[in-house]
C-alpha cells in the first residue's frame, strides 16, 4: 500500500469518529472510546524521516470532554488526516490537553517543538483505549489496522532499509510483523521491558536513535 493510498482509504472517514470499514460496535465492546476521531498516524506520514509505532492511541478522562468542546482542536485533527500536518501534541495552542503531558513524558522535555514537523507516530489501532489490552483481541479483525500493518512492510520499511528513514517499534513488533525485521541504526525494535513505558528520552535506544537521525543533541 502507498503513502497516498492510506490517506485516501482514511479520507472515506468524512466527519465520522469510526471508518465505515471497521465495525463500530465491535470497537465499543472491546473497550474503545469511539467519541474520539482516531490517529492512525500523528504527524506529516507525506514527509516525517523519523516514525515511532505504537499500539494504539491511549485514553484520558479529560480526552472525551476536550475534543467535545474544542472545534479548532478536532479540525486539527481531521487536517492531520490528509498527511501534511506536524506533529499535533507539540503544538503550542494544544498543551492543555492530555496528550501534550504523554508526548513530553514519552519524547522528554527536551525535545524541540520546532522538530514537530519531522516526526510521525503510527498507531496499530487508530483508535483511543485507556489500556493496553484492548488492542491485542481486535487488530486483526479491522481494516483500517491491516492497512496500516501493509503500508509500513510496503512503503515506510523500503525507505527505512535504504537509510531515508528510521523506524522505532515501542511496542507490538509481532503484531506489525516485524519480528523478523534485523534491527540496524535505522530499525529499532523495543524489547521487555523497555516496551512497557516504550520513553523516546535522551538516554533510551529509540530516544537516542531519534536524536542522532535528527541531528538533535544526544546524551552526553
Amino acid at each position: 500500500m502507498t503513502t497516498d493510498e492510506l490517506i485516501s482509504f482514511w479520507s472515506d472517514l468524512g466527519s465520522n469518529n469510526v471508518h465505515p470499514s471497521d465495525d463500530p460496535t465491535l470497537l465499543a465492546q472491546s473497550g474503545f472510546e469511539t467519541r474520539l476521531i482516531p490517529l492512525p498516524w500523528n504527524g506529516p506520514i507525506r514527509t516525517a524521516r523519523a516514525f515511532v509505532a505504537f499500539l494504539n492511541p491511549g485514553l484520558d478522562d479529560m480526552d472525551v470532554p476536550y475534543e467535545a468542546e474544542n472545534d479548532d482542536f478536532r479540525r486539527t485533527l481531521r487536517e492531520n488526516l490528509k498527511g501534511n500536518s506536524p506533529y499535533v501534541y507539540f503544538d503550542p495552542a494544544y498543551l492543555n490537553h492530555p496528550g501534550a503531558k504523554w508526548a513530553r513524558d514519552t519524547f522528554g522535555p527536551d525535545w524541540p517543538s520546532s522538530y514537530a514537523d519531522r516526526i510521525c507516530i503510527l498507531q496499530l489501532v487508530a483508535y483511543h483505549s485507556s489500556g493496553s489490552a484492548a488492542p491485542h483481541g481486535l487488530y486483526k479483525k479491522l481494516q483500517s489496522t491491516a492497512n496500516m500493518t501493509n503500508w509500513i512492510k510496503g512503503t515506510l520499511l523500503k525507505r527505512v532499509r535504504s537509510g531515508e528513514a528510521l523506524l522505532v517499534i515501542g511496542r507490538g513488533a509481532s503484531r506489525f510483523d516485524l519480528e523478523d525485521e534485523p534491527e540496524t541504526d535505522n530499525f529499532i525494535r523495543y524489547r521487555n521491558p523497555e516496551f512497557r513505558r516504550a520513553h523516546m528520552t535522551k538516554k533510551t535506544r529509540g530516544g537516542d536513535a531519534l536524536r542522532r537521525f535528527l541531528g538533535l543533541p544526544r546524551a552526553g
